[in-house]
């Protein structure tokens, strides 16, 4: 979640889980969790199904930020930073 608020020009930072165990540790740390409907296979339909109940549309942003995958995180920080000036 640190290395998502890095990012210039984010409006939000939110995690989509299932588990209501994510959810309150995702709370406890400040930030926002959507919990999803445990018949999502994976985290893209979970964001998927986020988008949705945001009401977001084509001109908006998601960024899929695997928690498992830190390096991933970090090096698309990293990259988006240089990208956006």
């Amino acid at each position: 979640m640190d290395v998502a608020w890095k990012v210039g020009g984010v409006d939000g930072v939110y995690v989509t889980t299932d588990d209501d165990w994510i959810s309150a540790a995702v709370e406890g740390y400040g930030c926002t969790a959507l919990l999803t409907g445990a018949s999502c296979r994976n985290e893209t339909e979970r964001v998927a199904e986020a988008a949705r109940m945001f009401g977001l549309d084509d001109d908006d942003l998601v960024v899929n930020l695997q928690g498992d995958a830190p390096p991933s995180a970090f090096g698309f920080h990293r990259q988006y930073s240089q990208l956006s000036g």
